[in-house]
């Protein structure tokens, strides 16, 4: 499909009767709204890191690994919801190692989280077109990052992969800020960090609780990809690359 040409776009007041206010930032969502990604951690295929958990002396057959690991980030997630801090990939295959009666060791754990990471990697995508498209709009507005993941350095491939941190003035992660999406502290250091104002930045994500609960709480306007049940119409866009129609 041909991609929108980046136009100047103005963001009609966040309630009714006010004037239209100029963005001059836009920050994104990571996965599910600047890449496509499957879901959940049962369906890629987690052989090589299958073969390391062998190797490192775990005995344990491939789909109880798989079983395993996911139920430890069920749990792990559940804790994150209640606490409201984010826990990093490292937290979750120590706790996978301890329940196998391996002894804590970091860099057993770092290992393991790498390649546990490059095999769910497998089928997250990088639209194609996304890097001009992303250049295009970096030369108009300021551009910046915020995404809940457990992991830095797979953000750090991502944006390589989009045409690299150059576009990007922030780019802030739940598992080094500490807060997960929607909890205000993260917005608030990511504009913090940009210098800017929330009136001044609107906000492009996926999901309703963590993305546009969050920016419209700290009173940013937002975006979201696909269509959302709770979202008007027109805060819901098809794909980021059809964003300036909407803005």
């Amino acid at each position: 499909r041909s991609r929108p040409s980046v136009d100047a776009f103005r963001c009609p007041g966040w309630s009714e009767g006010r004037n239209e206010r100029v963005i001059q930032c836009v920050l994104f969502d990571l996965f599910g709204t600047l890449v496509e990604y499957t879901h959940g951690r049962t369906d890629q295929n987690f052989e090589a890191t299958h073969r390391f958990v062998r190797e490192a002396g775990v005995d344990v057959a491939y789909d109880e690994m798989v079983q395993a690991m996911d139920q430890i980030f069920v749990g792990l997630e559940a804790s994150s919801r209640a606490s409201e801090r984010e826990f990093s990939m490292q937290d979750a295959m120590r706790a996978f190692l301890l329940q196998r009666d391996k002894a804590p060791d970091e860099l057993l754990e770092d290992e393991l989280s790498a390649r546990y990471v490059r095999d769910w990697m497998q089928n997250v995508v990088v639209p194609t077109g996304l890097s001009p498209y992303l250049k295009a709009m970096g030369k108009r507005y300021r551009l910046g990052i915020i995404t809940n993941t457990h992991y830095r350095p797979m953000i750090d491939e991502l944006v390589a992969a989009m045409g690299g941190p150059a576009l990007f003035e922030v780019i802030v992660t739940s598992v080094e800020h500490g807060r997960p999406k929607p909890h205000p502290d993260i917005f608030h250091h990511a504009l913090s960090a940009m210098g800017t104002t929330p009136s001044e930045t609107v906000y492009v994500g996926d999901s309703f609780d963590a993305d546009y609960r969050g920016a419209t709480g700290v009173g940013m306007g937002c975006y979201l990809i696909g269509r959302h049940a709770r979202v008007p119409v027109r805060r819901q866009v098809p794909s980021v690359f059809d964003l300036p129609s909407r803005l």
